[in-house]
């Protein structure tokens, strides 16, 4: 999960563990991070942010559950996570 300029998010995908597999990256905005996992290869997919807040929770876990990713990772996300995210 990332928002901005897409530096830590590039750190982790140069960085990869074989056998490691990044699934996708979300963001809540178009930001260059969006740019910098689609050119690695890796589904890039943009949630914009909006209200009410619950149902912008409920898309962003839909589309997280989607990859089924065993560990989600905040790279930058500068959004506070509800409760019924976490």
């Amino acid at each position: 999960m990332a928002s901005g300029a897409g530096s830590l998010a590039k750190a982790i995908i140069d960085a990869q563990i074989e056998g490691v597999e990044i699934a996708a990256l979300v963001a809540d905005k178009v930001c260059p991070a969006l740019e910098i996992a689609s050119t690695a290869g890796i589904p890039a997919v943009c949630v914009p942010f909006r209200k009410p807040r619950e149902e912008w929770d409920a898309e962003l876990i839909t589309t997280i559950k989607t990859y089924a990713p065993d560990l989600v990772v905040s790279v930058g996300f500068m959004r506070l996570l509800s409760p019924a995210f976490l």
